[in-house]
């Protein structure tokens, strides 16, 4: 279970939040993962970690390119370490 106490519905600001699964598997993703029982506002979970965040549809565009370009950013286990100019230049 994912612990919403202390976190608030970003629509309607009131803690009424709710996991609609018992069993979240971190490969999956949830469409409607969670639920404002105020609003009725539903929020992903996405790989086990809870998305709470709301966008307005001129934003779309940005979205699309960030998940079109989401594979850019991937590491590889061979890359991974405590090299620290590789973490430099993934940031650049």
């Amino acid at each position: 279970m994912i612990d919403l106490n202390n976190t608030q519905c970003p629509a309607c600001k009131t803690s009424k939040l709710k996991q609609t699964q018992n069993d979240v598997k971190n490969d999956a993703i949830y469409d409607r993962g969670i639920i404002c029982n105020h609003c009725g506002k539903a929020y992903a979970v996405i790989w086990g970690v809870p998305y709470l965040g709301t966008f307005r549809q001129e934003e779309i565009l940005s979205l699309i390119e960030i998940a079109a370009s989401s594979n850019e950013y991937s590491i590889s286990k061979k890359a991974k370490g405590n090299d620290y100019m590789f973490w430099i230049n993934l940031v650049e």
